[in-house]
């Protein structure tokens, strides 16, 4: 959980690592990080805390927060992402994604899509430009739930009703099947 601030995600090259990264915290503010094992896997939480003690000062203040987290691209990854107020820049195409829920509150939010799939992906935004970017390669379904937003998908995909596809798209094998 990411409430406030700039959040960025992207693949680690030549390391060793599950994960690596800076994290630039504003007045009050720190990470809290726990791992834990369950029936096999692993799970990596990542959390942005503020100190009630300094909530009331700093209401309305902005955050300087700023996170650079780099993951590991040769894990198979379950990657849940939710962000409150800030700019978030995901480059996922580097990673061994098994499925993505992003949930953004406001603000900027992009995406980009890893080749290789499968990957089930659900992408809930708030206020805010939502920026997807799926390789033009990788077969896909889209279904769309907006509220006031306005969207616009490429002509590559075919519509019916909500629900937008490119040729060749199959919930089998190599694809993106993102909600």
């Amino acid at each position: 959980d990411f409430d406030v601030g700039e959040l960025n995600i992207s693949a680690l090259t030549a390391s060793d690592y599950l994960m690596e990264g800076e994290a630039k915290n504003g007045p009050g503010e720190a990470v809290e990080q726990s791992y834990s094992v369950k029936d096999g896997e692993g799970a990596l939480t990542l959390s942005q805390q503020r100190n009630p003690l300094f909530a009331p000062f700093l209401s309305g203040r902005d955050s300087n927060a700023r996170w650079d987290i780099r993951l590991a691209s040769k894990v198979p990854l379950a990657l849940t992402v939710n962000t409150g107020v800030g700019s978030a820049n995901r480059d996922l195409s580097g990673l061994n994604l098994t499925a993505l829920d992003l949930a953004s509150g406001v603000g900027q939010t992009s995406v980009i899509f890893p080749a290789s799939g499968p990957l089930n992906a659900k992408v809930k935004a708030g206020v805010g430009d939502v920026i997807l970017t799926i390789p033009a390669d990788v077969p896909a379904r889209i279904t769309v739930t907006s509220g006031l937003a306005g969207v616009r998908i490429p002509s590559r995909f075919s519509r019916d009703g909500n629900v937008y596809t490119t040729s060749g798209f199959s919930p089998t094998g190599h694809y993106l099947d993102l909600e």
